[in-house]
């Protein structure tokens, strides 16, 4: 009698079993979609560009408005980068910036 009570609980062992496997699996798919969508949106999101990467673009434009002969505003541009970057005023570019603007009539 105990031999078949133990072949009447086994099915329903493996039963239970299966069902954990089967729930355990779920949830891991469930969360690597969840990584994958997630991920994808910061993916799509357009980064800012840090403080000393566009005092760099208006030392740029800044430098090319010296050239041309567009003092005032190749200091407006000047100050501004510094305002966003400080460090960058010692570029050799930005101090012969400044000196040819400061040389002008």
């Amino acid at each position: 009698m105990k031999r078949e009570l133990a072949t009447v609980s086994a099915p329903n062992v493996v039963r239970k079993r299966t069902q954990w496997l089967t729930m355990l699996v779920a949830a891991a798919l469930g969360a690597l979609i969840w990584m994958g969508v997630t991920t994808r949106d910061e993916d799509r999101r357009p980064s800012r560009p840090t403080p000393r990467a566009r005092a760099e673009l208006l030392r740029d434009d800044a430098i090319k408005e010296c050239a041309e002969g567009r003092e005032a505003q190749c200091a407006a541009m000047l100050d501004a980068a510094r305002r966003l970057d400080p460090r960058g005023e010692g570029e050799a570019r930005v101090i012969e910036a400044r000196q040819h603007r400061n040389a002008a009539p």
